[in-house]
C-alpha cells in the first residue's frame, strides 16, 4: 500500500509540473508585428534624420566638460546617458528591420534601405563608445581626448 502511496504523488508531481511548465502568461504570449509597430521603430529609429546628432550633443555634454577635470563624471556619463542613447537606437532599429523580416513586402517605407547601414553606423559608435569608457576606467586615461573625437566622428 505504502508503493502504490508513493506512485500516486510522484505521479501528480510529475504531471502538475507539466502543466505549469507548458502554460504561459499573456506576456510571455507571442504576437505578430504590426505595421504600426514597424512604422513606430522606424520614425525613433531615424536613419535619415539628424535626430541622433542632436540627442548625443545634449547627452555628450557632461562627457565632454568632465573628460579632462573630472573623469569619473565623464565615465558615468558615457557609461549612462551616451550608452542608453546607442544601446536604445540600435535596439529600435534592429527592431524594425525584424518587422520588416517578418511582413516582408506587406511592410513597406521609404526609410527601410536606410537602416541597415545606419545600425553598421551605430554598431560602429558603440565601438567607439566601448573604447572611450576602457580607456576612462584605465589609471591613465591620456588617450581619452582621442577616443572621444572617435567617438564624435561616429555620431555626427
Amino acid at each position: 500500500m505504502k508503493q502504490g502511496w508513493i506512485g500516486v504523488v510522484a505521479g501528480l508531481a510529475v504531471g502538475m509540473t507539466a502543466v505549469f511548465m507548458t502554460q504561459r502568461g499573456p506576456d510571455e504570449a507571442r504576437h505578430a508585428p504590426t505595421l504600426a509597430e514597424g512604422s513606430a521603430a522606424l520614425t525613433v529609429c531615424d536613419p535619415g534624420g539628424s535626430g541622433l546628432a542632436v540627442a548625443y550633443d545634449h547627452v555628450a555634454a557632461p562627457l565632454h566638460t568632465y573628460l579632462t577635470t573630472e573623469p569619473s563624471k565623464a565615465l558615468d556619463a558615457a557609461r549612462g546617458q551616451v550608452a542608453n542613447l546607442l544601446d536604445g537606437r540600435i535596439k529600435v532599429c534592429v527592431h524594425a528591420l525584424e518587422v520588416q523580416h517578418a511582413l516582408g513586402s506587406a511592410f513597406s517605407d521609404p526609410r527601410l534601405p536606410k537602416v541597415a547601414p545606419f545600425l553598421d553606423r551605430l554598431h560602429a559608435a558603440r565601438n567607439r563608445l566601448t573604447e572611450l569608457v576602457t580607456t576612462l576606467q584605465s589609471p591613465q586615461a591620456s588617450d581619452a581626448p582621442q577616443k572621444l573625437d572617435a567617438l564624435d566622428a561616429a555620431l555626427r
